[in-house]
């Protein structure tokens, strides 16, 4: 049986002058759906997502091992 987990997040940057970069853990995958607010006609995958001050992003996470996932952040 092949489990696959899928989270949507609105991820958002509320710092006033850093920049955050996030990463997911390699069994997951990551998509951007959207940027403030506007959405993609299709997703992107990303290896890294970097948020500007004030960013806001939509990101599709797919996971193939079931359990808790962290993600990164610098």
């Amino acid at each position: 049986i092949c489990v696959v987990v899928q989270v949507r997040l609105r991820v958002l940057n509320a710092g006033g002058s850093l920049f955050v970069s996030l990463t997911m853990p390699g069994t997951c995958e990551m998509y951007l759906l959207a940027q403030d607010g506007v959405y993609l006609d299709t997703a992107r995958v990303l290896q890294r997502l970097t948020i500007p001050p004030g960013g806001r992003f939509d990101v599709l996470v797919i996971c193939h091992v079931v359990g808790r996932q962290w993600a990164a952040t610098r």
